[in-house]
């Protein structure tokens, strides 16, 4: 065992060793966390333990192990723990409880502080350690050092190490933590980006200095941070994840996802960490009430994680597509059928009356029958910004108005995809697909009386969560569904094209 604990130090043989050649002496090449299988590369989702402070909003805080209760009853893979903490005994503890992974997380200033995080990281069975180093101001040569001897430890037990990108670390120079990026081999992050947006006033289009920074420390990165931050505040509410914060942030961890695909290995697990902290962090009003409820964000930021996660598969052209598990939570209705089936997206009967049909809300989702002109209008009241119509033309010709002109006319976006079973074939789906990734949520979907359309959804949710059709089929059969009509195409579509796991 390499120990570096308050009895021993590094050893002095090995500390020059480590100044004088590069640090691929200690470490191999896919050295990031792996489940020592021969699986496809694959996400992890994690929620922050740090970020379950003062949660519930406005009731009294839950205990820490109705923390990890909840963690694990909303689906997350794992979590963070931070050590020393007074309680990160009894967090490990639940964490294994819950069959959660657990990842350990540490701030040292010495060698010695980190042997002893080392030694914890081990004796948890946790599954990668993140290191917060300090103190803030160092020299290039001083913070390599530093990095180099952590890392040399980490590799000698075999445990994967990440440098965290963090302000009052080393990591606050984004130039400084760039440079690392580009000449310390093997070294990988824990990319927390709303720290250099802050730092830099990143609200928009970021610099090309600090774009070319963000593209040498994406470049190595192997696990994220979920926070989005806008400029001016480090952690700003996203809403459904659909403005224009989000979707920058998005970009950034998608384009880190894809690096690491391209030169994953079997057994490669990539973190998405949902990391929303409680005040001073979270925004709060003058009553001191926070003015988000982030727990309820913390879903979003999961759900655009995977979202990331699964656009990142599909451009690499592998991985393994996250599959969303079925569970039952409070802030989702429990209908769904037994197997793979995105919470996020569990039906329920809409507030709108088609006129053939059931309509069906499934979270930002609406899907309808032909609705007459006054549910349109009640649809916006709901909040829906777009609606995609796949009727074909000659079945408009009876409606008695102009639904393209009546949509537009009432703000909304308006898509018309004309799809049948006899004209569907790799054209159309592909519009279709790309229609509905790119439409302003709240989004509604309507076809004539609904089979036509679960049919389309059911090439949605193959497509984005790797839910097999027939697990769709059953969840329409229950919605009152008879049938989803382009069932053929649909799954010799996703047996071409849909990211294998």
């Amino acid at each position: 065992m390499y120990r570096i604990g308050r009895e021993t130090v590094l050893r002095p043989v090995a500390f020059v060793l480590l100044i004088a050649f590069p640090v691929t002496a200690f470490t191999a090449p896919g050295h990031w966390i792996n489940d020592g299988s021969q699986a496809t590369p694959r996400l992890s989702v994690e929620q922050s333990l740090w970020a379950m402070g003062g949660l519930p909003r406005g009731r009294n805080e839950w205990s820490g192990e109705e923390k990890l209760r909840k963690i694990a009853a909303a689906g997350f893979d794992g979590v963070m723990v931070f050590y020393p903490s007074h309680q990160w005994s009894a967090q490990i503890a639940a964490a294994k409880a819950q069959q959660l992974a657990i990842t350990l997380q540490c701030a040292p200033e010495t060698l010695q502080e980190f042997g002893a995080a080392l030694d914890v990281s081990q004796s948890s069975g946790a599954r990668g350690i993140v290191a917060l180093i300090r103190p803030t101001f160092v020299s290039y040569e001083e913070g390599t050092q530093k990095i180099q001897a952590m890392m040399a430890a980490s590799a000698e037990v075999r445990m994967p190490f990440y440098l965290e990108t963090h302000r009052k670390t080393i990591t606050q120079d984004l130039l400084l933590t760039a440079r690392w990026a580009r000449e310390i081999p093997n070294l990988q992050f824990h990319a927390d980006l709303s720290h250099f947006v802050i730092s830099y006033e990143v609200s928009g289009r970021p610099e090309k200095p600090v774009q070319a920074a963000f593209d040498a420390i994406l470049a190595r990165t192997g696990m994220i941070d979920g926070r989005v931050g806008n400029g001016e505040q480090v952690q700003i509410d996203i809403g459904d994840g659909n403005n224009s914060h989000a979707k920058r942030f998005a970009s950034w961890w998608q384009q880190a996802m894809v690096t690491w695909l391209r030169q994953a290995e079997p057994g490669d697990v990539f973190v998405f960490k949902s990391e929303l902290g409680p005040p001073e962090y979270a925004i709060v009003g003058a009553d001191g009430q926070e003015s988000s409820d982030r727990w309820a964000q913390a879903f979003v930021m999961r759900r655009l994680g995977i979202e990331t996660w699964n656009n990142a598969v599909r451009e690499a052209g592998r991985g393994q597509f996250y599959q969303v598990r079925e569970v039952a939570v409070a802030e989702t209705k429990a209908s769904a059928p037994r197997g793979i089936w995105p919470t996020e997206l569990t039906p329920k009967k809409a507030e709108l009356v088609p006129l053939r049909g059931i309509s069906h809300q499934l979270g930002e989702f609406y899907l309808t029958g032909q609705l007459a002109q006054p549910d349109f209008e009640r649809a916006k009241k709901l909040g829906v910004k777009t609606v995609i119509n796949v009727r074909m033309l000659r079945e408009l010709s009876g409606l008695g108005f102009d639904e393209d002109f009546v949509i537009q006319e009432m703000g909304l976006d308006y898509v018309h995809i004309p799809v049948s079973p006899m004209n569907l074939d790799d054209a159309r789906a592909e519009k279709f697909l790309n229609a509905v990734r790119k439409a302003k949520k709240p989004l509604l979907i309507h076809g004539s009386n609904g089979n036509r359309l679960w049919g389309l959804w059911a090439l949605y949710m193959g497509m984005e969560y790797g839910v097999s059709v027939d697990t769709t089929a059953k969840v329409a059969r229950r919605m009152r569904v008879r049938k989803l009509v382009v069932d053929k195409f649909v799954r010799q579509y996703l047996a071409q094209n849909a990211p294998k796991s």
